[in-house]
């Protein structure tokens, strides 16, 4: 199951933002993260996203 790819999420600079869809299938949630001392999640609406591939998506 995809998750949010940390890697990317490393990179922010203290209150930087990233969309982000995760979820599996035909339905998926796009979210906002927003790095600080606690990291937010904001889950913003469902959406409707290509298959992921590779690190942080599906494999076949």
């Amino acid at each position: 199951m995809p998750t949010l790819p940390c890697y990317i999420y490393e990179q922010l600079a203290d209150g930087g933002e990233l969309l982000v869809p995760i979820g599996t299938g035909k339905t998926q949630n796009l979210y906002r993260v927003i790095r600080g001392t606690t990291p937010r999640l904001e889950k913003l609406d469902s959406v409707i996203f290509m298959r992921a591939q590779g690190l942080c998506g599906f494999y076949d």
